[in-house]
């Protein structure tokens, strides 16, 4: 059994949280994934078709891990029965996780576009002194580990490396809009809901085939048709695939 290296970087990054993903898997695991182009096709969470291969640096991987945790804490809670309306405090956490969410899905749609950080040719200059000739893969790794801004072999700076004050100044402006806004808990009595790969317009978060988070709502349970009606909404906004229970 191989060591893993404490110094490896988080190259296969999530735009929505593994966990997240895996509260739809039925009993093997697996989700069904609808593309864009009507395909679909069982996946489990760790499928790549869910995360983005080095779109930011690692201080914005691990440096965002709060926002995560906090936010399924608060998940875990609501799909347990332990948590059946929010609180301010909780509902910030939500509408934080729900930025950052929007946040990275911006990124992977810009660099899609061919103007992402990504997309970014190397921006050289910068370290006019820097002298990594000798500097392994592991070297550079380890580096931006410890949240070191990391130059190329050629001295260039990749893209990803100016994600965090980017991040960081999109969630403040989508939080700073959701200040004093409340989610709400809703429940399919019939059916099921989605998960879009993003939201453009409408604040929702699902949970689970059958909870989900909404701006300004619930707590309440739906009706069949009332939940084709917010999946009609969630399939309405994705940009490359939508997921379901399989």
């Amino acid at each position: 059994m191989g060591t893993t290296n404490p110094h490896q970087l988080t190259k296969k990054q999530h735009i929505i949280p593994r966990k997240s993903i895996a509260r739809f898997c039925n009993d093997g695991g697996l989700v069904r994934v609808t593309r864009r182009d009507g395909a679909t096709f069982p996946a489990k969470p760790k499928n790549a078709v869910f995360f983005a291969s080095r779109m930011w640096e690692e201080r914005s991987e691990n440096g965002h891990k709060p926002i995560e945790d906090k936010f399924q804490e608060i998940a875990d809670a609501v799909c347990n029965a332990e948590l059946t309306s929010l609180d301010q405090r909780q509902s910030d956490q939500v509408t934080a996780m729900f930025a950052l969410w929007a946040v990275r899905s911006r990124l992977v749609e810009a660099n899609a576009a061919g103007s992402g950080l990504q997309a970014m040719p190397g921006v050289k200059g910068l370290l006019p002194h820097a002298n990594i000739s000798g500097w392994s893969s592991d070297d550079r790794d380890q580096l931006e580990k410890s949240n070191y801004v990391v130059c190329d072999p050629d001295g260039s700076i990749p893209g990803r490396m100016f994600a965090w004050p980017r991040m960081q100044r999109e969630i403040n402006l989508i939080c700073n809009r959701g200040s004093a806004m409340k989610w709400g808990v809703l429940h399919a009595g019939e059916g099921e809901f989605v998960m879009p790969d993003r939201y453009q317009q409408t604040w929702m978060f699902p949970l689970s085939p059958t909870i989900l988070l909404a701006a300004e709502r619930g707590p309440e349970t739906l009706s069949a048709d009332a939940v084709a009606r917010v999946n009609s909404i969630s399939m309405s906004e994705h940009r490359q695939w939508f997921l379901e229970k399989r």
